[in-house]
C-alpha cells in the first residue's frame, strides 16, 4: 500500500461505515460510545466494582471446585440448568485460575458496549427516528440497572445482551439471506436457550417459523442455517430425556412453580393437606432449600452414583448443590402438588400471579436491597426509579414500566397482524422476533415463578422500550393526522 493510499484508506473506511449505519449513523454511534465511556468512568469513581460473589452463591452455578476438576463430567450430568453458562465459567476458571474476574469484567464491559450499539441500530431499523433512537439507547446504556447487572457475575447480563442481538441479527438476515447471516442469527437464538431456562425450544422454533414465513423464497437457506443450532438444542433435550426423563433444559420446573403455587398457601393449610395425604411432605419446605431440609421431612435420598455433581449436597466452595440427583424427585413431587393446588385452590394461584406481576414491574435493582453497587449508585438509582421508571409512591411497581410494556405488546401485535407475511421487511421481522421474546418472558416468567421476576424483565427491557418507542411515535403521527383532517 502506497503512502497516498494509506492516507485515503481511513477516510474510505469511515465513509463506508457511515453508509452502512445510515445517515448520521456514525455520529450517533460515536455519541453513544461516549455515553458508555463517561457512564462507566462515573460508576468507577462512585465506587462501583465487579461483584464475583454470585459464583459461590447462585444456585444456577455448578460448584466451582467441580468446574475446575470435573468440568466435562459435570456438564454431561447437569440436569437443573442448560450447559452454556457453566461451560463458559468452567473454561475461564481453568484457563485463568487467578485472572478470571478481570477477564469477565472486561468481557461484560465489551458486551455492554455491543448491546448499546445493537439497540441503537435496532431502534433506527424499527423507525424510531435518529434523535429518539439515540436518546433511548443512551438512557438504557446509562441506566443504573444496566450498570449494576454489568458488574454482577451472573448470566443475567449475557441474557440481556443476547436478547437485544437476536432481533437485529434476524433483521440483517432478511436484508441479505446468506448462510453466514442465518447461522449467526440462529446461533444467537440457540445460545439463549442453552444459557437460560426462560428460553425453551418453543421460543427458538417460533423464531425459525417467523423467518420461514418472511423468507419464503429462501426457506432452504433458513433451514440449512438453523440446522446446527436446532440440533444443539435438541441434543440437550434428548440427553435430559434419556438420562432423567426430563422434557426440557431444566429438572427444576416443579420447584420453580412451587415458589408461586405452593408457597402461596399458608403453612398451616399445607400441613393440614399433607396430613390428609393430598400434598407431599416436600411442600412443608421452602423451594430450593438445602437437601438436609428435605431429608428432615422424610424425603428419601437418591442412591449414590459415584458422580460428584449428582451426589454432593454441598461443596467446598458452594453452599447448596441443586444438581444433586435427589432434587429431580423433589421437583416432581412439587410439580404434583402444584397441579393439585391449581385445580383445587385456583384463587391462591391467581394471587401468586398477581404477586409475580408486581415483582416483575418493580425496580430491576431491587434485588440488591440498596446494598453493594446499588448503594454506591445511591441517589441516581432512586431518581431513575421515580422519574424514568415511575415508582411514584405507589409501592414497588413502576407505573411507566407497565405503560411501556402494554404499549410495546399492543403495538407489536398490531404490526404483525397487519404486516407479517411472505417477503416481510427486515423491520417487521425484528418486530415479530422482539414481540415473541417479550411475550415468552412475560408469560413464562410470571406464570411459572415469583420472587425475582424483576430479573426476568430486565433482560427484555431494551426490546420493550424499542417497541414502545416506535408504537408511541406511530400513535402520535396518527393523532396529528386526525387533527389536521378535522
Amino acid at each position: 500500500m502506497t503512502g497516498e493510499m494509506a492516507m485515503r484508506w481511513p477516510g474510505r473506511a469511515v465513509r463506508r461505515l457511515d453508509a452502512a449505519l445510515g445517515p448520521g449513523g456514525l455520529r450517533d454511534a460515536s455519541v453513544l460510545a461516549a455515553v458508555f465511556v463517561i457512564s462507566r468512568v462515573a460508576a468507577v469513581l462512585a465506587g462501583v466494582a465487579f461483584e464475583t460473589g454470585p459464583l459461590q452463591a447462585s444456585i444456577q452455578n455448578i460448584d466451582p471446585a467441580l468446574l475446575r476438576t470435573h468440568l466435562l463430567q459435570s456438564l454431561w450430568y447437569l440436569h437443573g440448568q442448560p450447559p452454556l453458562w457453566n461451560l463458559l465459567v468452567g473454561l475461564s476458571l481453568k484457563a485463568l485460575p487467578s485472572a478470571w474476574p478481570t477477564f469477565w469484567h472486561l468481557a461484560y464491559m465489551v458486551m455492554g458496549f455491543i448491546q448499546g450499539q445493537a439497540l441503537l441500530r435496532l431502534l433506527r431499523l424499527l423507525g424510531a427516528g435518529r434523535r429518539t433512537g439515540l436518546t433511548v439507547a443512551a438512557l438504557v446504556t446509562a441506566f443504573p440497572a444496566t450498570i449494576a447487572f454489568e458488574n454482577s457475575f451472573s448470566y443475567d447480563y449475557p441474557t440481556f445482551v443476547l436478547a437485544t442481538l437476536v432481533p437485529l441479527a434476524a433483521a440483517r438476515f432478511v436484508q441479505r439471506p446468506t448462510f453466514g447471516r442465518g447461522l449467526t442469527s440462529f446461533s444467537l437464538a440457540a445460545a439463549l436457550v442453552l444459557l437460560r431456562t426462560l428460553f425453551q425450544a418453543w421460543w427458538i422454533v417460533a423464531v425459525v417459523a417467523i423467518m420461514l414465513l418472511a423468507c419464503a423464497r429462501h426457506r432452504r437457506v433458513v433451514l440449512v442455517a438453523a440446522a446446527l443450532p436446532l440440533a444443539l438444542v435438541a441434543g440437550v433435550y434428548a440427553k435430559n430425556w434419556l438420562m432423567y426423563d426430563v422434557a426440557g433444559t431444566t429438572s427444576w420446573t416443579g420447584m420453580g412453580l412451587a415458589r408461586s403455587v405452593v408457597v402461596g398457601l399458608p403453612l398451616s393449610e399445607r400441613r393440614a393437606l399433607v396430613a390428609e395425604g393430598k400434598l407431599h411432605r416436600v411442600s412443608l419446605v421452602k423451594p430450593f432449600s438445602p437437601l438436609a431440609d428435605y431429608l428432615a421431612v422424610g424425603v428419601t435420598p437418591a442412591r449414590p452414583t459415584g458422580i460428584p455433581i449428582l451426589d454432593e449436597a454441598t461443596g467446598p466452595e458452594f453452599p447448596i448443590n441443586m444438581e444433586n440427583k435427589t432434587f429431580i424427585a423433589i421437583s416432581r413431587q412439587y410439580w404434583q402438588d402444584d397441579l393439585w393446588i391449581v385445580r383445587h385452590r385456583p384463587a391462591s394461584y391467581l394471587g401468586a400471579i398477581r404477586r409475580a406481576l408486581g415483582d416483575f414491574f418493580s425496580s430491576a435493582t431491587s434485588g440488591w436491597e440498596g446494598h453493594g453497587n446499588v448503594a454506591r449508585l445511591g441517589g441516581y438509582n432512586r431518581f431513575v426509579d421515580e422519574a424514568a421508571y415511575g415508582q411514584l409512591g405507589l409501592g414497588r411497581v413502576g407505573l411507566f414500566g407497565v405503560i411501556a410494556y402494554l404499549l410495546a405488546i399492543g403495538a407489536g401485535l398490531v404490526a404483525i397482524v397487519r404486516r407479517l407475511r411472505q417477503d416481510a421487511s427486515a423491520a417487521m421481522v425484528a418486530t415479530a422476533v422482539a414481540l415473541v421474546t417479550i411475550l415468552n418472558v412475560v408469560v413464562v416468567g410470571n406464570l411459572a415463578e415469583v420472587g425475582e421476576n424483576y430479573r426476568f424483565r430486565f433482560v427484555i427491557d431494551p426490546l420493550a422500550l424499542a417497541l414502545a418507542t416506535v408504537g408511541a411515535r406511530e400513535l402520535l403521527v396518527r393523532l396529528r393526522s386526525q387533527r389536521r383532517a378535522v
